[in-house]
């Protein structure tokens, strides 16, 4: 499919269940020596989240690994939370864009699981601060 509905950097909640459980194994083992110091958030990902989820009054941030055995593929996974909630999914009006019609054995939701983030390492933009 070349054109996409769906709101930039969501992705699908699988994918994101995926990740969130190889960062937890990925914990399980490691050793004191983990090296992950920041994430690069675009905006983009907190606009789509208040677009899309008007009455949300958080945002649940999950870690994932999109590489089981990698630390240099950690994400941080943006879930908005209604009521107290996760909201992974968005039920859209049957027809129109993001709907689920547009996927073949589309449910009539899209996801709402959100991920752009970037770990530092290895995209770093600067040395780290000296202590």
């Amino acid at each position: 499919m070349s054109e996409s509905f769906f709101p930039e950097g969501s992705i699908p909640v699988i994918e994101a269940d995926q990740m969130i459980a190889n960062w937890k194994a990925f914990l399980t083992d490691q050793e004191p020596d983990f090296d992950i110091r920041s994430f690069l958030i675009p905006i983009a990902s907190f606009t789509n989240i208040v677009q899309f989820n008007p009455d949300a009054e958080a945002v649940r941030v999950h870690i994932g690994l999109e590489i089981a055995d990698d630390p240099t593929s950690a994400k941080l996974i943006f879930i908005p939370v209604v009521d107290g909630k996760e909201v992974r999914r968005i039920i859209m009006p049957q027809g129109q864009p993001g709907s689920g019609t547009e996927v073949e054995g589309g449910d009539g939701s899209q996801s709402n699981t959100y991920d752009m983030s970037k770990s530092c390492p290895p995209y770093c933009t600067e040395e780290p601060p000296v202590e």
